[in-house]
């Protein structure tokens, strides 16, 4: 499976939650996915569960990073949750088209050639 493109903090990565990774953060903000997903329940705190899970660094390094990326003037913290919460949702676990649909975001031409052929495939 792909991943998220990432490179806020400078250096390109890539961001993915495992279904492990998930249940980490489930008990670092105690409260399931299902709840994060409906209340929109994604700021600060949500970041400093994600993070050190996704970049596998200890949160005093993402408070570090943080402060370096919000000091340069043109990041928020609404870009850092936007991009968690798809590495979050490409696990599938709210549902394979909306896992498809944030994926589409990010590679959108590869989407675009699975649609092409399937609609030739149902030509034939």
């Amino acid at each position: 499976m792909k991943a998220i493109p990432f490179d806020l903090f400078g250096e390109k990565q890539e961001i993915i939650f495992k279904i492990k990774d998930t249940r980490t953060l489930e008990r670092a903000l105690g409260k399931p996915i299902q709840l994060i997903y409906s209340n929109k329940d994604v700021g600060v705190n949500f970041c400093y569960a994600a993070y050190p899970i996704l970049l596998k660094i200890t949160e005093e390094e993402f408070e570090e990073k943080l402060e370096e990326y919000l000091n340069k003037g043109n990041g928020t913290i609404d870009k850092l949750a936007t991009l968690a919460v798809h590495a979050l949702t490409i696990t599938g676990l709210m549902g394979k088209p909306l896992a498809d649909a944030v994926m589409a975001i990010y590679y959108p031409t590869e989407k675009t050639v699975t649609k092409e052929k399937n609609v030739e495939a149902t030509e034939d």
